[in-house]
């Protein structure tokens, strides 16, 4: 059962964007699982020409960019954003904490099956978990040091990126963005620097959208735009759902094309 929304008086651009994102977020995923993850399931089928155009295309520059753009930038920066004006971060935090514990499970046992590259120790919504969990806490920042922080955040995850671990037992770094061996995510979306991104979009929230919650691009109410409101609104469902469905559909594909 879908949560109640009421459309009509909803931020309309920031659905809209992260709507955008979800889109995105959706085909990366897509292109990955049939370029790298499943890739060796369609070896020798009619498909097999298919999964080298989603590994290329994954990798190309193009999606790699959209990818920083939205999925990471504009969808943590909007997530930040409402986040600014939101009355229960704890317990947003602790439900996505549950999903994404659920998701790795899933990714999990999936990938002892099929492939052990499926599987997610971290992704977007592990990392949305945190930073709700965390909101509290950031909320008491001042607003004119949130920048200051936002950018601290983006500089150390770039920076510990140029650190190698190589000790087994510290490969949960990684979540730091440390570049840790032996570690693979299918989905990876490190606290930092994306928690940058949060954080600048709490600054936003909190100049912009939180004393008066009203919509800046007032065109974007369009019913032209509903479908990408509609996916906006419902972020956490549809990533949700699209995984479960990747790892079901992909597979029984995989099965249906070797049978000719």
């Amino acid at each position: 059962m879908l949560k109640k929304v009421d459309f009509a008086n909803r931020i309309h651009e920031l659905d809209l964007l992260k709507g955008i994102a979800v889109i995105l977020m959706i085909i990366n995923h897509v292109l990955f699982h049939f370029g790298n993850s499943f890739a060796s399931e369609f070896n020798g089928t009619a498909l097999e020409g298919f999964c080298t155009f989603a590994r290329d295309a994954h990798n190309s520059n193009l999606l790699n960019a959209l990818n920083v753009i939205f999925c990471s930038g504009v969808f943590m920066t909007v997530s930040g954003i409402t986040a600014s004006f939101s009355k229960k971060p704890l317990k947003e935090g602790l439900m996505l904490t549950v999903i994404a514990a659920g998701i790795t499970l899933l990714s999990y046992i999936v990938g002892l099956i099929l492939n052990e590259r499926l599987i997610i120790w971290f992704g977007i919504i592990h990392l949305m978990a945190v930073c709700k969990l965390l909101t509290p806490l950031l909320k008491k920042i001042p607003k004119y040091l949130l920048p200051v922080a936002a950018l601290a955040a983006f500089g150390l995850g770039i920076y510990f990126r140029t650190i190698t671990i190589t000790e087994p037992s510290l490969r949960f770094l990684a979540i730091f963005h440390f570049r840790c061996i032996g570690f693979t995510s299918s989905d990876y979306y490190p606290i930092l620097p994306y928690i940058a991104f949060y954080i600048a979009g709490l600054f936003i929230g909190k100049c912009f959208y939180a004393e008066n919650r009203k919509s800046y691009l007032p065109f974007t109410g369009k019913k032209a735009f509903m479908p990408l409101r509609f996916l906006g609104a419902y972020t956490f469902e549809v990533y949700v759902a699209h995984q479960i469905l990747i790892f079901a559909i992909i597979p029984l594909i995989a099965l249906i094309v070797k049978s000719f």
